[in-house]
């Protein structure tokens, strides 16, 4: 225990010296929030919560699916090939004892940012309700954990640090836009949710219907629930691959 203690604060003065972060998981969606809803803030008027709401939603998957790729997997990805995983390996003495320090440190920066963007967000939409606050951290307590999982799944390929910034970039942009495409088709809707930002969306509409309204889509849910097993399957085979030497250290 006083080994994570120690390896959490670690993370924190890293995480609060690494500022640039913030501006992709924080300060850029909320200047493109002001950008989209410019009008709606000049001109005060109380939103319901389900405007509000769905006005949220894509910022709140946004900050939760950029903060787990760039500062969780990626960030384990450019320590191992920085050669650090194996120094604080050898200190430690376990590699998952690293990674779930790192993953509690930046779960509890997401929750921070997600709060942060949602009170600035009613703000100046002169809408405030408590409902809304609440979605936006449960959504981001239950889909931390299944879509670290799904994303493990980057451990397994041997991409060296130099390229993964470039390939990461580019299936972000694709991961977005394929999130916006929609089928009437349940199978076609439950392959679409291995897309993390798209479950993410579909987690926090879920959560949002069940707070706002006390309804369940119990076909919605199913579609969740299957997903959210194959990621933890996929996080099972990610993690057993997951090697602390760097891929020019490999035979």
């Amino acid at each position: 225990m006083e080994k994570l203690k120690t390896l959490c604060r670690v993370y924190t003065i890293d995480a609060f010296d690494n500022k640039v972060v913030f501006i992709y998981t924080l300060l850029f969606p909320t200047l493109y929030f002001v950008y989209m809803n410019f009008k709606q803030i000049l001109h005060a008027s109380r939103y319901s919560v389900d405007e509000i709401s769905n006005i949220f939603l894509p910022y709140w998957a946004y900050i939760i699916f950029i903060a787990l790729l760039n500062t969780v997997i990626v960030a384990t990805i450019f320590q191992r090939e920085s050669g650090y995983y194996k120094e604080f390996y050898f200190i430690v003495g376990s590699k998952w004892l690293i990674f779930i320090a790192n993953f509690i440190v930046q779960v509890a920066f997401i929750l921070a940012e997600l709060l942060l963007f949602t009170i600035l967000g009613m703000f100046l939409l002169h809408s405030w309700y408590f409902s809304i606050l609440l979605n936006s951290l449960l959504a981001g307590v239950l889909a931390v954990i299944p879509v670290t999982m799904g994303l493990s799944i980057l451990f397994t390929f041997r991409i060296k640090a130099q390229s993964f910034s470039v390939i990461g970039t580019f299936s972000v942009f694709v991961l977005f836009y394929l999130a916006t495409l929609t089928s009437g088709m349940w199978l076609v809707n439950l392959i679409s949710l291995l897309n993390p930002y798209k479950y993410i969306l579909a987690l926090t509409n879920c959560l949002s219907i069940l707070i706002e309204k006390g309804n369940i889509n119990f076909g919605n849910l199913m579609q969740l629930l299957i997903v959210t097993i194959a990621f933890c399957l996929i996080g099972l085979r990610g993690f057993s691959k997951f090697d602390i030497r760097p891929i020019l250290d490999r035979s």
